[in-house]
């Protein structure tokens, strides 16, 4: 499998806060290139996503178990689209512990 990608991510802060912690904004964005098989097996040739969302602290907080403690979450929308007219949206979250 061959894939060359470039990606990028920008946090901002807006000044609000979040559980005493300041809230980000967050600007997300990536490219792929598929080369070889992959572009038969997947029946495009590029793909893009752009997105974007909020990030918030709660490492102030104990959010957890088993010795895992939750110190951030991400909440994302992105948009897919990728050449022979692919789209698609999604929305995601994620979590640091």
């Amino acid at each position: 499998m061959l894939i060359f990608r470039v990606a990028s991510r920008r946090r901002t802060f807006p000044g609000f806060e979040a559980f005493g912690r300041p809230l980000r904004w967050v600007i997300d964005g990536s490219a792929s290139t598929y080369l070889g098989d992959q572009r038969v097996a997947l029946g495009f040739n590029w793909s893009a996503k752009i997105g974007g969302g909020i990030e918030f602290d709660v490492g102030r907080y104990e959010i957890g178990a088993m010795g895992l403690n939750l110190s951030r979450v991400r909440v994302l929308g992105r948009y897919f689209f990728a050449d022979r007219n692919v789209t698609g949206f999604s929305l995601g979250i994620g979590m640091s512990f």
